[in-house]
């Protein structure tokens, strides 16, 4: 049996894609990874790491040792991505980390970056209109999970953030419009696409079912965007569809998505060995009327 690693198991959506996939998979098992310890009895023995940013030679040298005993390692948290792809020659078992090149992380991890390099290539992005007086959107350029995000119309508060803010906040113009999030799996060398799955992503909450969609300008966006960084692994894009059908990508995480237990229920393995490269990229839809077992579990 396959064993793979990994991090910020503590994490409700982590824990759930540990249980669900466990319950299901019988090749492949996941363990769990933190820097504190949780009271799961649903996490088979977490292991504790130092934080990465506390202590970065301890937490390399930490990691290193317990990747001796798995296949695998899926980093999940923003914070170990930049320091694990920084210090790959000090790991002894650097081959078990799936992760993509340095360049690529900082480029996504940065909010600002990323929108000048999509810019720069012609990739569809929000950006800025200082002629635009309607809705903005105000983001910490480093952040996720979509906190200390701000909509507002406030030309004042605007002015304040795109003037003295700006080293901290991007200011875009917002885009009404329908939200999705893609899931991709590369090949190790980021020249392949082994999977890809685009889910509609909820107005309110989260839906009671999870729908496969395929979405032709957002798989358009995604070939561009692998022509210009190297992705390794799964990969998490999210888009928003405007009124006119253009798809507006707006973020990159260079890892594991949050929302991968519910990709895993549509159908999408980040971690088989069996994926091959698409040959057909038009995926059959399929619905799963099995999100009530989700529930129980978070």
């Amino acid at each position: 049996m396959k064993k793979i690693l990994l991090s910020a198991g503590c994490g409700v959506s982590v824990s759930a894609l540990i249980e669900c996939f466990n319950k299901k998979e019988k090749n492949i098992k996941l363990y769990s990874s933190d820097i504190k310890d949780c009271s799961n009895d649903n996490l088979d023995g977490n292991i504790i790491f130092p934080y990465c940013l506390d202590n970065e030679n301890l937490y390399i040298s930490h990691l290193d040792k317990i990747l001796e005993k798995f296949d695998a390692f899926y980093p999940y948290a923003d914070e170990e991505l930049e320091v694990i792809s920084t210090n790959l020659e000090k790991f002894n078992n650097a081959h078990k980390i799936v992760i993509s090149d340095l360049e690529t992380i900082k480029i996504c991890s940065n909010k600002k970056k990323l929108q000048q390099k999509l810019t720069l290539n012609n990739i569809l992005t929000p950006t800025f209109n200082n002629d635009f007086y309607g809705k903005k959107i105000i983001k910490p350029i480093y952040g996720r999970g979509g906190r200390n995000i701000l909509i507002t119309e406030d030309k004042g508060l605007v002015n304040f953030f795109t003037e003295m803010k700006s080293n901290q906040f991007l200011v875009t113009d917002y885009i009404e419009g329908t939200e999705y999030s893609a899931d991709v799996l590369y090949s190790s060398d980021g020249k392949n696409i082994l999977d890809l799955l685009i889910r509609k992503r909820p107005n309110k909450g989260i839906a009671d079912y999870c729908k496969e969609v395929y979405v032709n300008s957002i798989y358009k966006s995604i070939e561009e965007i692998s022509k210009i960084l190297t992705f390794s692994g799964p990969i998490n894009f999210q888009f928003i569809i405007d009124k006119s059908n253009f798809a507006f990508l707006i973020e990159i995480n260079p890892r594991l998505s949050g929302g991968m237990v519910f990709s895993y229920f549509c159908g999408f393995n980040p971690f088989s060995e069996e994926l091959k490269k698409l040959k057909n990229h038009k995926k059959t839809m399929r619905e799963f009327k099995a999100f009530w077992k989700i529930k129980e579990i978070i």
